[in-house]
């Protein structure tokens, strides 16, 4: 899926982030024509892709946490950090969670 803006940095990382998404969820659909568990694969997709966009926000306010940043801050340090990885955003958020805040004191 390709989208397109007439002024750079037009979108944001969430921006970025929801066609990818969408575009899973999308790729079940030609398979909707056949009979079967057609339907609950759409459905299971579309979950799917909504929780991974539930992960990801959840990670963003954890580096908003961690970091003492804002909104923009951590979506572009998560974006950045998924193009590093060569990892879907998804897989690195879950990472993020994974991993334990670090503890002073």
């Amino acid at each position: 899926m390709k989208v397109y803006a007439r002024d750079p940095g037009a979108f944001t990382a969430e921006d970025e982030t929801t066609p990818g998404l969408l575009a899973g969820a999308v790729a079940v659909l030609p398979g909707c024509g056949q009979p079967g568990d057609a339907p609950h694969r759409l459905s299971a997709a579309v979950q799917a892709a909504l929780a991974d966009r539930q992960e990801v926000g959840v990670a963003v306010g954890v580096l908003m946490e961690r970091h003492g940043t804002g909104l923009e801050q951590a979506r572009a340090a998560l974006l950045h950090e998924a193009v590093i990885q060569d990892r879907p955003l998804a897989q690195v958020a879950r990472q993020i969670l994974a991993r334990p805040a670090d503890r002073e004191g």
